[in-house]
């Protein structure tokens, strides 16, 4: 499944010039976005949809940048010009550490939003079969972006583990965008989660839910 992006800029007005950097993702900025001054592109050529005016005027629709390409920056001097956010879709993957395995999936869906550099990711995964099991520390791979530091994970809805591995939290290994599933110590429940659950945690019919929150970069 690819992944699906949205890039979109809240209507506002600015009275300084708009500096355009390059990007592969496409922009849409929405009805009533107002440029009131000069819009300037380094290199880049601008190209306006239903738009007669880009030095003052209402831009309903717009690609900025060259060519294909187009802008997911603006901005004024060397500040953010306007708060930009993205929304898409992505593929939650059970996997192992050791051996990834292989799974038949009755449910693979993931959402996420994208403010500034923090991603609130939504997931749903469920099996109901395995091919090959996974073996190591069990993961939820494939999400958005990778995570700054040590995000913490929040689950909603867990069935069918297997019996004393089953996931009571986890979190984002910094600089990497998979999840690591953890649960209860089995030995005294009260020290919170602090062993790693393992591939053998999932039976044909496991399936979890949850959201995660975490920043792309320290700034």
């Amino acid at each position: 499944m690819s992944e699906v992006k949205t890039d979109k800029l809240s209507p506002r007005t600015d009275n300084g010039t708009l500096t355009v950097g390059d990007s592969g993702d496409t922009l849409t900025v929405t009805s009533g976005v107002t440029f009131n001054a000069a819009v300037t592109g380094s290199g880049a050529a601008i190209t306006a949809l239903n738009a007669t005016n880009l030095a003052s005027g209402t831009v309903p629709t717009a690609r900025l940048g060259s060519g294909t390409a187009s802008a997911t920056t603006i901005l004024k001097g060397n500040q953010t010009w306007a708060t930009f956010y993205e929304t898409g879709t992505w593929t939650p993957v059970f996997a192992g550490s050791g051996t990834a395995g292989a799974f038949t999936y009755t449910a693979q869906v993931g959402h996420y939003t994208k403010v500034a550099n923090v991603i609130t990711a939504q997931f749903r995964v469920a099996i109901s079969a395995i091919g090959t099991a996974a073996a190591g520390y069990l993961y939820i791979q494939g999400l958005p972006e990778n995570a700054y530091e040590y995000p913490g994970i929040v689950f909603s809805a867990i069935r069918n583990f297997t019996s004393g591995d089953v996931p009571s939290g986890g979190y984002i290994q910094s600089s990497t965008n998979y999840m690591q599933l953890m649960r209860y110590d089995a030995s005294d429940p009260r020290n919170g989660w602090n062993t790693h659950c393992g591939g053998t945690a999932l039976t044909t019919t496991s399936e979890i839910h949850g959201i995660v929150t975490y920043r792309t970069s320290a700034t």
